[in-house]
């Protein structure tokens, strides 16, 4: 054989469509966690989390901004080009916004999804770095 189709899981709603490749689940080689942003409204916010692991975001066509924050830095970056990625280390904030018209975003991930891995809460995120910090 020398390939095959394998259908990925979507998600699809109001702030666009998510499709994930997970470690083993989804594909016959080793990786951790590999999603596409796509179909997203103009005005739609993407993220809106600190996540608890290692991700590189790529912008495939289209563009965006993503604003990040530590914990004590805040930062803006564009993504408007498939050789650039963004690096966003653990423990972060981030909100991806702006998109143009036909984006396609690619988050690549040192981990499978975990809802844990997740802090949904702005000052609860501030909270738990401010403790990290000191």
């Amino acid at each position: 054989m020398a390939g095959k189709y394998i259908k990925l899981p979507t998600f699809a709603g109001e702030r666009g469509s998510l499709t994930a490749v997970e470690e083993c689940a989804d594909a016959p080689f080793n990786i951790r966690r590999a999603f596409f942003l796509y179909d997203l409204p103009a005005d739609a916010h993407r993220g809106r989390h600190a996540y608890r692991h290692k991700e590189l975001v790529v912008c495939l066509t289209g563009a965006c901004g993503v604003s990040v924050d530590d914990g004590r830095i805040e930062e803006s970056f564009i993504l408007n080009e498939p050789t650039t990625a963004l690096y966003i280390p653990e423990n972060t904030w981030r909100d991806i916004h702006d998109f143009v018209p036909g984006t396609v975003l690619a988050v690549l991930s040192d981990a499978p999804f975990s809802d844990k891995d997740y802090i949904w809460d702005r000052e609860e995120f501030h909270r738990e770095r401010n403790s990290e910090l000191k």
